[in-house]
């Protein structure tokens, strides 16, 4: 099923932007962020694997993503998440950075087939 997974501001911890249930797959297909700031603000994103911890040393899938004020960019990508995996996210600047997802959610079996 396609949907919209997660919208709102990043904060300077760590976020959890969207996290797969254990019996779900998702794919993201693309990527929306702008910044609400008058300033410019960096923010990372990172793929965590089921059962490790939010850190910053996981996956880094980008880094010091630098987004201008009042600019906006989308980037079309294929992120998949298996279930218990998340992203999170971290921004220089507590509610200046909006990140939307945009992808498809797939339940799976218990039985390990899909």
């Amino acid at each position: 099923m396609k949907k919209r997974f997660t919208i709102g501001h990043l904060t300077i911890g760590v976020k959890t932007v969207v996290e797969a249930a254990v019996n779900e797959r998702i794919e993201i297909e693309q990527l929306f962020f702008a910044n609400t700031s008058g300033g410019t603000q960096t923010f990372d994103l990172h793929h965590v694997p089921a059962g490790d911890a939010a850190a910053t040393s996981n996956f880094t899938l980008m880094a010091g993503t630098s987004v201008s004020s009042g600019k906006s960019s989308e980037l079309k990508a294929r992120i998949y998440l298996e279930p218990g995996d998340k992203l999170t996210a971290v921004s220089s600047a507590a509610s200046s950075i909006v990140l939307t997802l945009y992808g498809i959610s797939v339940k799976v079996r218990g039985d390990g087939n899909g």
